[in-house]
């Protein structure tokens, strides 16, 4: 039952990482344009 849960939420955690970095990589981004 724990390890289903655990696997169960492994996968959330993952695309929520994934999602986090591609947003810091676009806020970068426009940072830059902004200051430039």
């Amino acid at each position: 039952m724990e390890k289903t849960t655990y696997q169960a939420l492994q996968l959330p955690i993952e695309l929520i990482q994934e999602t986090l970095s591609v947003l810091d990589r676009e806020t970068a981004v426009l940072v830059e344009q902004a200051l430039s």
